[in-house]
């Protein structure tokens, strides 16, 4: 058997520098089989046409094009280089270095950087009819919030029947619109309608004393404008100095001096929570801050109002420095924390999932395992991010305060690019020429990169919120989308729904009215009783405009067909009118014949008998004539009535005691002071 030869170190390492070069080759080729085969050309073409006609993103999109052309012209004139080889041949091991010929500007860097943008602007293509779906959804949300009140509409139901209902907004999970007290001139541009709970931050205290600053919470024109948009409030409580902090859950008097201020300015907005917001809690204080929030649930509790207690609590929480099980017993909310940057490494502050710990996907794996109800978590998102630029020692780290999405979309007008691992966007910024102006086709060196949510990421953010239960959202900050709706239009897309109420179906066609039933008079003791407990409840309850159910029953069961209490005051006012002119015609008949006698005869053995007959006929009329005026509604704001706010609840008992306390008193002056005057005066 032949002997075969081992290859030397020189061959191996020769191997492997082939072996690099010729995968950089199939890299290339690569690229151009996603381009031929996605139909990436027409992907930009139809870019084009849909996206923002500012000039930098069309010229991101022209030196993406040109960067393609580019490098196809380079691999075709390589082919044409290489015998025997037809156009665009698939890259083989047997080149020796296929890249060494290739006459392009493009370096690895350049085809990563390509390969990082054909795959984004392909994927960040929404589909037609989701997008339609979307669109159709927030025009009808949009109707509904611009109506100044309340609609009621109706369907047809059939030929007769109706259904009359009502539209409305709702928001069913908490929607936390986070307000920035330093922004408190931009109020203005928010919309309101998209939250259901406003959190002002935030207020700041003095851990030696317990004294806060609420920076102007008392006075804020926002506040008042978001609860008569229907917003809840509650008061961000913000600690950032580790000092400060052990200094407050170490001194019972000041914890005592910050739970009564927080009291009074709770009460002074009639807000529902208060939110501890203790950033970088250390674990050894881990017993002491649950001990803190024990004493200011105690406190909040023995207020007037159920204040509630909301915590916020890091999105990773390495070192266990919130005991979650004791701390439940006394929060309300946890809001999870994914707006500071969580690691060193350079990268977006809330990624739906990544290898450092700080995602939404690990985050809320590890709290939702808790035992504590899902609905108590809310996912306290940004809207802003942060650049992060190369330090001396070329390592990335942030620089300078967040930028807000509004500050993000003005000062750098580029097409986003989007990282597929964390579902956020990402901006690279370049610098500029010797003269201070930028390369043409913003084409510069890379000299940070500025990662951020849009409202695409924003949207899976959202969803995954929802997929998994959780309470809502908490937005940090409103406002910091300026002017620009899509953010809004992805807020309102995935909380806020159209709620329809109905009613109970009503007749189209008239109900035809018969006459009332007629009650005949029946000479039977229960009948007559129950006509007697029909007139007693009106003379007792002037102001009731109906009988109660239970006596309808009874009266129906025993005979009485009129039950309407309008109708029995109609029918008692008649019988008393009739009583009262009978009565009114037998005193003035009595009356008469009474005079008519006493001057005829001078000893008319009658006259007492018919003297108590008149005085008793005078009280009878004096009795009917005040039933009658009880229950007649002609007379406005005296007895029985069918409308309550023009009655008086007085029942006719308390009236006759009037009457006939006025009756006694006026007898026993007549009787002796009356009398015995008319009697010195006829002594001769």
């Amino acid at each position: 058997m032949p002997v075969v030869k081992k290859a030397g170190l020189f061959k191996k390492l020769a191997d492997a520098i082939k072996f690099k070069k010729n995968a950089r080759a199939k890299e290339q080729q690569r690229i151009l089989d996603i381009i031929d085969k996605t139909g990436l050309k027409k992907t930009l073409d139809s870019l084009s046409t849909t996206i923002s006609k500012t000039d930098a993103s069309m010229a991101a999109l022209d030196s993406l094009k040109k960067a393609i052309s580019d490098l196809k012209a380079a691999m075709d004139k390589n082919n044409q280089k290489t015998p025997g080889k037809k156009t665009n041949p698939p890259v083989d091991s047997t080149i020796d270095n296929p890249a060494t010929d290739i006459e392009t500007p493009m370096n690895d860097s350049d085809i990563e950087d390509l390969a990082k943008q054909i795959v984004p602007l392909i994927a960040a293509q929404d589909d037609p009819q989701v997008e339609k779906a979307k669109r159709t959804r927030l025009r009808l949300i949009r109707s509904v919030l611009s109506q100044t009140k309340d609609v009621v509409d109706t369907v047809i139901k059939s030929d007769s029947m109706k259904h009359p209902y009502q539209v409305k907004v709702s928001i069913p999970k908490t929607v936390i619109g986070v307000y920035n007290f330093e922004n408190s001139k931009n109020y203005r541009s928010i919309d309101l309608k998209l939250f259901n709970t406003l959190a002002w931050y935030a207020a700041s205290f003095e851990g030696k004393t317990g004294n806060i600053d609420a920076h102007g919470w008392d006075s804020a024109k926002v506040l008042d404008l978001a609860q008569q948009a229907g917003c809840k409030l509650t008061l961000m409580l913000i600690n950032e100095r580790e000092a400060n902090l052990h200094d407050l859950i170490h001194s019972a008097s000041s914890q005592k001096k910050l739970s009564s201020d927080i009291i009074t300015l709770l009460k002074g907005r009639h807000a529902e929570s208060i939110t501890i917001y203790f950033k970088d809690l250390p674990a050894s204080e881990r017993d002491s801050f649950t001990n803190f929030i024990s004493r200011l649930s105690v406190q909040l509790r023995r207020s007037e109002a159920d204040y509630k207690i909301c915590i916020v609590i890091p999105c990773n929480d390495t070192e266990e420095a919130y005991d979650l099980e004791s701390l439940n017993n006394y929060a309300d909310k946890f809001y999870i924390d994914f707006t500071g940057a969580q690691t060193s490494i350079p990268g977006p502050l809330a990624p739906l999932q990544g290898t450092a710990g700080n995602d939404l996907k690990t985050s809320l794996g590890q709290y939702l395992s808790t035992g504590i109800a899902t609905t108590k978590f809310i996912a306290y998102l940004p809207y802003y991010g942060y650049i992060w630029r190369p330090d001396a020692r070329r390592n990335f780290v942030i620089r300078g305060k967040p930028i807000s999405y509004n500050d993000i979309r003005s000062d750098y007008p580029f097409v986003p690019l989007y990282d597929k691992a964390s579902s956020t966007a990402f901006m690279d910024i370049r610098a500029k020429d010797s003269a201070g102006k930028k390369y043409e086709n913003n084409s510069g060196p890379v000299i940070g990169r500025i990662w951020f949510d849009d409202d695409k990421t924003m949207s899976l953010k959202y969803d995954m919120v929802v997929d998994n239960g959780l309470g809502g959202v908490a937005i940090q900050a409103m406002g910091y989308d300026g002017n620009y709706g899509e953010m809004r239009d992805a807020l309102t897309d995935k909380f806020l729904i159209v709620d329809t109420s109905w009613y109970a179906a009503v007749s189209m066609t008239p109900r035809k009215k018969g006459p009332p039933p007629e009650d005949t008079w029946k000479w039977d003791w229960t009948y007559i009783n129950a006509k007697f407990e029909q007139y007693s409840f009106l003379f007792a309850y002037p102001c009731e405009t109906s009988f109660p159910t239970v006596l309808k029953r009874k009266w129906a069961q025993e005979g009485v067909l009129n039950l309407s209490r309008k109708r029995i005051r109609a029918e008692v006012t008649d019988i008393m009118r009739i009583m009262t002119l009978t009565l009114l015609i037998l005193c003035l008949f009595f009356l008469g014949f009474f005079i008519y006698q006493v001057r005829r005869l001078a000893k008319w053995q009658w006259k007492k008998f018919f003297a108590g007959l008149l005085i008793f006929l005078s009280i009878l009329l004096t009795v009917s004539s005040s039933m009658f005026l009880f229950t007649n509604t002609g007379i406005n704001g005296f007895g029985a009535s069918d409308s309550p706010q023009d009655c008086y609840d007085f029942p006719i008992s308390t009236i006759f005691s009037f009457i006939f306390c006025g009756i006694l008193i006026g007898g026993l002056i007549t009787r002796f002071l009356v009398f015995p005057l008319i009697k010195r005066e006829d002594i001769p």
